[in-house]
């Protein structure tokens, strides 16, 4: 956590007062742990978030609130980042139920209408909280001079899974009740954020991975409007259709339901009651029985994602950006340059594969199969069969839909598209979630060093830097007037398709992705 020193400002929300802390050194207020939604629990238990009615007197919010319940996992990050509760032996899990709460960084309180970033966090939408180190937004705050809120919501069985097959029609879209957990913070922060310093009709809403998929479906529903005024989805759009073989079923409510079902057996539960009369750690020691039989990127990664809903207008990104239709909202998406090389963490064979098992395992047609493997091994003859199936893999669940969100949604609207090319290593280049922690410079964590390696000497540090503040300088710029300070990074269009590729030294390319594009656009991606 910061280094805090004295007392913060009381300030008054909607819900009553709270006193948070100020860090001396950075020069922030910060408020952690502060409630945006009634703790999903007990009859609320599966069902949908409901407002926070509020409390009297001074609430303390000095601390973070508890992670989303989910098993830990290491490579996320500590455990002492994830609880303040010391580590049980032989508990493979972390967090409560009760989780959903939101923090604030904010340089001054009072009506200074400073702009406003929102941080959806990743972990496929079954790991990861806020409260980890590096999602931190004392370096954003400081840097930018802007306000910084992070959120937590519901992970797993409890945010993201189809309870109705056990509970009846009463749970529909369940599937997706995280999204709606995120949608009332979003609708908090715009109603109380005045008071914290920013500007509540100058809001951008950020996210990674399963944070920036989530964002696709609240953007293809509508429900972003007149909320916020720009979206950044970093890795990740429309829930990796990619990995579902048919993309029309793998976004449906059909699909979630099967998911569930196959989930529920899996774990022996065969009813509602029985699954509403487990204890949190019940339910989280069958999800890491599960986790321990099951592969990590084709199973586990693959459960917990929103679906197509008709009750809650989840409308499919995929469908969505096909009809390119006006938002009202700026939009800048990308990706990074070898996705897949994060995976390593978790399955050290899965870069040898090779691209047989590749196709098979994410559902591309036989009849498919020779014209993709000839792709590949043209547009990659010096990488081996293994290297050419991880580009496949990245591309199939994040490169591909990021490119078609923007083909669609540039018609209308203003697009903008990157791609994070800092290495990490040999093995895992750029891998997924590495731009983050140069976004919320974050470089020394401990995730930090995970995802972006140590500096091999005085020359690679201050590269580093300089992305650092290159990466953080474009995002301020666009969170206070939608123009990155970056001024060859135009507005993407389906003529020369502009992509900024990031690294020390930036470069604009037009196209790079060509013929795979095409090959993807027109074999896999539905007409509109």
């Amino acid at each position: 956590m910061c280094s805090k020193s004295t007392q913060s400002a009381v300030v008054q929300t909607e819900q009553g007062a709270i006193r948070g802390t100020f860090d001396i050194a950075a020069g922030l207020h910060t408020f952690f742990g502060i409630p945006y939604a009634k703790a999903p629990v007990g009859a609320l238990r599966f069902r949908p978030p409901q407002p926070y009615e509020g409390w009297s007197g001074v609430r303390d919010a000095s601390r973070f609130g508890s992670a989303s319940a989910q098993l830990f996992d290491s490579t996320e990050g500590e455990f002492s980042e994830l609880t303040d509760e010391p580590q049980v032996e032989g508990q493979p899990w972390v967090g409560s139920e009760d989780c959903l709460t939101l923090n604030v960084w904010t340089p001054a309180v009072a009506p200074h209408k400073k702009p406003v970033v929102i941080w959806i966090h990743g972990g496929a939408n079954w790991l990861e909280s806020s409260r980890l180190e590096g999602y931190h937004g004392d370096q954003l705050a400081k840097n930018g001079d802007l306000v910084f809120v992070s959120i937590n919501y519901r992970l797993g069985v409890f945010g993201f899974l189809d309870v109705s097959v056990l509970g009846g029609t009463e749970y529909s879209g369940s599937h997706s009740h995280g999204l709606l957990d995120q949608l009332q913070a979003v609708r908090w922060v715009c109603s109380n954020i005045a008071q914290f310093g920013g500007d509540p009709e100058n809001i951008t809403l950020m996210g990674e991975s399963a944070g920036s998929i989530d964002i696709s479906w609240h953007l293809a529903g509508g429900h972003l409007n007149g909320l916020v005024r720009r979206v950044v989805m970093m890795s990740g759009y429309a829930g990796l259709p990619g990995l579902s073989g048919d993309l029309t079923y793998g976004l449906s409510d059909a699909s979630a339901g099967d998911v569930a079902r196959e989930f529920f057996a899996d774990c022996g539960i065969d009813s509602f009651q029985q699954l509403n009369e487990m204890t949190t750690a019940d339910l989280m020691m069958k999800v890491h029985q599960l986790s321990e039989s099951r592969d990590m990127l084709f199973h586990m990664d693959s459960l917990f994602w929103p679906k197509s809903h008709a009750k809650s207008s989840l409308v499919d990104p995929i469908a969505f950006a096909a009809k390119g239709e006006a938002t009202g909202i700026d939009i800048i998406i990308g990706f990074t340059n070898y996705e897949m090389g994060l995976w390593l963490n978790w399955d050290e064979q899965i870069d040898q594969l090779g691209m047989d098992s590749v196709i098979e395992n994410i559902g591309i047609p036989a009849r498919l199969a020779e014209s993709v493997k000839n792709l590949y091994c043209e547009t990659f003859p010096d990488e081996n069969d293994g290297q050419r199936a991880m580009h496949l893999l990245g591309d199939s669940a994040f490169v591909m839909p990021s490119l078609w969100a923007a083909e669609g949604l540039a018609r209308n609207n203003r697009v903008k598209v990157y791609r994070f090319d800092r290495e990490t290593d040999p093995r895992r280049r750029a891998q997924h979630a590495a731009d983050q922690v140069y976004f919320f410079d974050k470089l020394d964590t401990y995730v930090g060093k995970r995802l972006a390696g140590l500096p091999a000497n005085s020359t690679d540090s201050k590269e580093r830097e300089s992305l650092v503040r290159l990466m953080q300088g474009l995002i301020f710029n666009y969170a206070e007037t939608s123009q990155p300070d970056y001024p060859a990074w135009a507005d993407y269009d389906t003529e020369n398709r502009p992509l900024l590729a990031l690294d020390a030294d930036p470069s604009i390319k037009s196209d790079p992705y060509c013929k795979r594009r095409e090959w993807w656009f027109q074999n896999i991606y539905p007409r509109p």
